[in-house]
């Protein structure tokens, strides 16, 4: 029996289908594959720069993805409440577990968030001996609203973020990653009317696990 050659309008249909499921799989006509934990994603800037770190936390809270927000942060990260809120023989400060417990119970309930981060100031600070990691200081103005049914809670007092490079973590090319390793949530009581506190709203948070 003779064999035909298979139409060439054919061979350039499968080969066409075939270059859309590799790219779909994520691997090149060449053979080279991406896993899928490779992939990179576009919801949030790699944190590559202060700038970066601070913008994906902006969109991590306005999207309520407790992950993206825990990456922000470093393992031993210190959040230092605003002393106008620190109750007697309480500690001033806290770590990421409660971070964590504090905005699994937040994300969890409000309905919306909307925030906004305006650079006052940056400064780059170089460690006191060679080789000590550099610290880039950010002091961020806030407007911070939280919404729960028909509560609103409010918070617009200054933060200052200290950001290091992140030694446990790079991105998916070898980049150097940054990630916040303190965190003061300050007083400003020069605003008529003062100043309400990013302290007091995570707190009222905290309290769910009372």
């Amino acid at each position: 029996m003779k064999r035909h050659g298979s139409h060439p309008a054919m061979r350039v249909a499968l080969a066409s289908a075939l270059a859309v499921a590799l790219i779909l799989s994520g691997c090149s006509s060449s053979g080279t594959c991406t896993r899928p934990e490779e992939a990179e994603d576009d919801t949030y800037p790699a944190r590559t720069s202060p700038e970066n770190v601070i913008e994906k936390l902006n969109l991590a809270y306005e999207y309520k993805d407790l992950d993206a927000y825990l990456d922000c942060l470093a393992d031993d990260v210190t959040f230092y409440l605003c002393p106008d809120d620190v109750e007697p023989g309480e500690d001033p400060y806290w770590g990421k577990q409660v971070e964590e417990s504090i905005h699994q119970n937040m994300f969890d309930v409000v309905d919306r968030i909307s925030l906004m981060f305006t650079n006052a100031k940056k400064e780059t600070l170089p460690g006191p001996d060679p080789g000590d990691p550099v610290t880039y200081k950010h002091l961020e103005n806030t407007d911070l609203r939280i919404t729960e049914g028909i509560m609103t809670y409010f918070a617009n007092a200054p933060q200052e973020f200290l950001i290091q490079v992140d030694p446990s973590e790079e991105g998916p090319r070898g980049e150097t990653l940054l990630e916040i390793v303190e965190w003061w949530d300050l007083s400003d009581w020069e605003r008529p009317g003062g100043a309400s506190s990013w302290s007091r709203v995570k707190s009222m948070f905290r309290v769910l696990n009372r």
